[in-house]
């Protein structure tokens, strides 16, 4: 098992193509100790793409939330993400026959993030992404959002458009 303190994502190349097949950009459930993760991911004008229709492009979710101390310094357990600098772009399924934009589609196609202490946008464009609920962004049970600097254009959902929080204590915009 790891233990882990920081972990750092970088595309250097400025004007990036990033595109994704069936497989997700994913943190590992493994860190045996969570106080202060970071994960950052960095671009350069970088667009992060599906070359698979409905699937997710990043998906990052602490298992292991419920393990934390509820007294002592709450506030430092938990994983921290911030993404800056990346557009995702066309990120579902956007085919007249596709079933994204209903029931059955899938939720944050962008980005699905559940349990995190904060999660962090900065410069960050989301554009003509797909998905059942927040094509761009879904984040559940977190503690502090924050968008920066963020555009959201022709994104489609059945609900929240481009962004769709659930139980998050506190965002800035």
């Amino acid at each position: 098992l790891l233990n882990v303190t920081s972990c750092k994502i970088t595309f250097a190349a400025a004007n990036q193509v990033v595109s994704l097949g069936t497989s997700a950009i994913t943190v590992p459930d493994t860190f045996t100790v969570r106080k202060n993760v970071t994960v950052d991911i960095v671009g350069a004008s970088t667009t992060v793409t599906q070359s698979t229709h409905g699937q997710r492009a990043f998906i990052i979710v602490d298992s292991v939330y419920d393990t934390y101390p509820d007294s002592t310094e709450p506030k430092n357990y938990g994983i921290h993400v911030r993404f800056t600098n990346i557009t995702f772009s066309d990120i579902g399924d956007r085919s007249s026959a596709s079933a994204a934009v209903s029931n059955a589609g899938t939720d944050g196609v962008g980005v699905y993030a559940s349990h995190l202490r904060s999660l962090v946008f900065s410069d960050c464009v989301f554009y003509r992404n797909s998905g059942r609920l927040g094509s761009g962004v879904y984040a559940e049970n977190a503690t502090y959002l924050l968008l920066d600097s963020c555009e959201f254009v022709g994104n489609d959902a059945v609900s929240g458009g481009g962004a769709f929080l659930r139980h998050v204590e506190n965002v800035d915009v």
